[in-house]
């Protein structure tokens, strides 16, 4: 027997194992002689295909996708969400300024103003205590002075009351606040009138009720109607939905950002996201 008949005719061996094995190639003739073979002898033929075995190792061969890597701006994710955030303040402050300032805060205080105005009675006397100007700045920078003066009210049955001035006007000179102080003098007294069901609130001059006191008066439940109820009508009639249902819909929708933040946070980390400016 010929060596030549100990490789498979010619062939390498490694072309009759199967497509999905590795060959690594190895000197086959010095592993048969390892196994036993010699001119004189026979080789152990389970040992020579246990040596070919261990030298093919069977692989799988998985075809995966290209990686995709995406590109985000971040200067266009920025715009975005600057451009909701300030949205989302508009709608905000003029929801706030319709319904809460024109449609319930206004009304109120206009309301307030006339309950006072009625309830004014003369013939009380007013020590004065103390005087101060207080000064506020708008959002303008516009600042205006406010003369306070606080005094000791005597009502006709004898009460005595800690009072302020109710009807204070407002100046944009410290000047003409001041010359406003001028009028008074620390502790001396001065005829004054005094809220009946509020006797802490006086006033230094009659307060009148007149015509415009009773149209802004009925014009306080067409106020509230029309900005402070009706927009919130049409709100909930726009959404046609219950306020369990609005509630659950908010909640999902912040689980549905919460859940895009946190892939897109996964997809940076693994480099499937890389940000440019």
């Amino acid at each position: 027997m010929s060596e030549d008949e100990f490789d498979f005719a010619g062939q390498n061996p490694a072309t009759h194992l199967p497509i999905d094995r590795k060959a690594i190639p190895f000197d086959y003739e010095a592993r048969l002689q390892q196994q036993g073979y010699t001119k004189k002898g026979l080789p152990d033929m389970g040992g020579l295909f246990k040596a070919l075995a261990s030298e093919y190792v069977p692989t799988r061969v998985v075809h995966l996708p290209p990686k995709v890597i995406t590109r985000v701006r971040v200067r266009d994710v920025l715009g975005s969400v600057l451009g909701f955030f300030w949205t989302a303040v508009f709608l905000l402050a003029f929801y706030v300024g319709l319904v809460g300032v024109c449609g319930v805060l206004m009304p109120y205080m206009n309301f307030s103003s006339f309950e006072v105005r009625t309830h004014l009675l003369p013939g009380a006397t007013c020590t004065v205590t103390n005087m101060h100007i207080e000064s506020n700045e708008d959002s303008n920078g516009v600042t205006d002075y406010t003369p306070v003066v606080d005094s000791t009210l005597h009502t006709p049955d004898g009460r005595i009351y800690q009072a302020h001035e109710y009807w204070s006007s407002s100046y944009y000179q410290q000047a003409d606040a001041q010359q406003y102080l001028s009028r008074f003098q620390i502790n001396r007294s001065y005829l004054c009138w005094y809220n009946s069901t509020n006797p802490t609130e006086a006033s230094f001059f009659a307060v009148k009720v007149g015509f415009w006191d009773y149209f802004w008066l009925a014009m306080d439940p067409v106020a509230f109607l029309t900005c402070g109820v009706l927009p919130n009508l049409l709100i909930l009639r726009i959404l046609d939905q219950s306020l369990i249902d609005l509630v659950s819909a908010l909640g999902q929708f912040l689980i549905g950002l919460v859940s895009a933040l946190g892939q897109s946070l996964i997809d940076l980390v693994r480099g499937r996201i890389e940000l440019v400016w």
